[in-house]
């Protein structure tokens, strides 16, 4: 028995020795390399402060994702202004191209806030006002010329020799143009 025992008692020391080797093993060995809270409170704080950090960053994040949506929404409302506002143009000036409206139109449509259709027409109005301001000179003037000059144009002075070769209806068409050729007649 007394071997019995002896072998008991080494087994309990064998244990002993293992739980004191166990416990004297370097307790930062197996800890993480961070240090940690020690207390309840500083553990509660820790935490506090990254929620309230992460809070305000996804309070932010969201803020930015509303005013993200609102500026899609705000872009997809001019899209479609835009594209009712072509529409409206092909409707009114079917043969203009878009390619072919002039810079001129463009910039008043930006600077005066109009429609395209409205700029182009007043553009168009421009175009015909000048066109009859520039007919209006052109015939003023032309009531105004001489005649016009050059080859196969009518003259305005006939000698006797041309009127003796006229046929009696070229006589007729220019009976004032002879007339006033005749007082040139006797002084040449």
């Amino acid at each position: 028995m007394n071997n019995k025992s002896n072998e008991k008692t080494e087994m309990i020391y064998e244990n002993e020795n293992s739980s004191a080797a166990l416990e004297s093993v370097d307790s930062s060995a197996l800890s993480p390399t961070s240090p940690e809270p020690t207390t309840v409170e500083e553990s509660s704080s820790a935490l506090e402060e990254n929620s309230d950090r992460t809070v305000g960053e996804l309070d932010s994040l969201r803020a930015e994702v509303e005013q993200l949506k609102a500026l899609l929404a705000q872009k997809e409302q001019e899209r479609s202004e835009t594209i009712k506002e072509i529409e409206d143009f092909h409707r009114l000036f079917p043969d203009i191209s878009l390619r072919e409206i002039p810079r001129k139109v463009l910039e008043q449509r930006e600077r005066g806030g109009l429609p395209l259709n409205a700029a182009y027409a007043l553009y168009e109005r421009e175009l015909q006002i000048e066109r009859a301001r520039a007919d209006a000179i052109n015939q003023s003037n032309a009531s105004k010329s001489a005649g016009p000059a050059g080859i196969n144009t009518a003259s305005e002075y006939f000698s006797a020799d041309e009127v003796r070769k006229m046929t009696p209806q070229q006589v007729h068409e220019n009976f004032s143009k002879i007339r006033a050729s005749m007082k040139t007649w006797n002084t040449r």
